[in-house]
């Protein structure tokens, strides 16, 4: 059996590239520290997050409302 031609693979490329990223998970904000512990850009995307498999939110730094967070909010999903 005949290996496929390498222009032809090339030409594939950008179409198995375009696959995989459909398949890849929406991107957010949220960090993975340590030991469970989660940073988030703001408390409403750290909520989202935790929504997203049902669990509880536990906010280890105080959120601060509406007001920007300089170095975001960090949480657990318990």
């Amino acid at each position: 059996m005949k290996s496929p031609h390498p222009i032809a693979l090339a030409a594939l490329a950008p179409a198995f590239a375009l696959l995989a990223g459909c398949a890849m998970p929406p991107t957010s904000g949220v960090v993975r520290l340590y030991d469970g512990v989660l940073k988030a850009p703001d408390e409403a995307q750290a909520m989202a997050f935790c929504r997203i498999d049902g669990a509880p939110i536990r906010f280890l730094t105080e959120p601060r409302g509406d007001a920007l967070p300089k170095d975001g909010v960090l949480f657990r999903c318990d």
